[in-house]
């Protein structure tokens, strides 16, 4: 079975969320879904440096934090695969680490994650670094949601609907038919 894995780890620092699916051009197919809970010193490591004013940043402690976090990432994925009585082709990931820095007016987004540690691990794609390409064009930083809420749009034929996504960060997607 061929599959896609989506990775997420939200401001709140508690834990990863991981999603095995198909995506095909017209629909999603969950297949299994994570989540492991970070213990309690790693999560307010993460807290205490991504809530840091100190822009100076340790970046033994960043590559460190990073590793860890993909280590996990990696031990969930692998527990998750080890599940099925199939074997399962990846044929990509879409890993979002962290967000320890961000700062749409410096145009700058720093996730914690070690993309090469999980590239060597699953060879296979691992789609990264959504926010930066985003801020290079003026946005906030923040283009999957809009993106997914668009495709929901598209796939059930309604037009005009306004979309919440509550996180550590909400953001309202309205989308509007202005041709009808």
């Amino acid at each position: 079975m061929l599959i896609d894995i989506g990775v997420m780890i939200g401001s709140s620092g508690d834990g990863v969320d991981i999603v095995f699916c198909t995506i095909t051009n017209s629909d999603i197919s969950i297949i299994k879904t994570g989540h492991e809970k970070f213990n309690f010193d790693f999560q307010k490591d993460l807290i205490n440096l991504a809530q840091s004013s100190d822009f100076k940043i340790d970046f033994q402690k960043l590559k460190k934090l990073g590793l860890e976090i993909s280590v996990i990432i990696s031990q969930l994925i692998q527990k998750m695969m080890n599940s099925f009585s199939t074997k399962l082709k990846l044929r990509q990931i879409g890993v979002h680490g962290y967000t320890v820095r961000h700062s749409r007016k410096n145009k700058i987004s720093y996730q914690l994650v070690d993309i090469p540690y999980l590239y060597q691990e699953f060879k296979c794609p691992i789609i990264h670094d959504f926010r930066q390409e985003i801020l290079n064009h003026g946005g906030f930083g923040a283009p999957l949601i809009p993106l997914f809420h668009q495709w929901i749009s598209r796939i059930t034929n309604i037009n005009n609907m306004t979309l919440l996504n509550i996180g550590g960060i909400s953001n309202v997607t309205i989308i509007r038919d202005f041709l009808s």
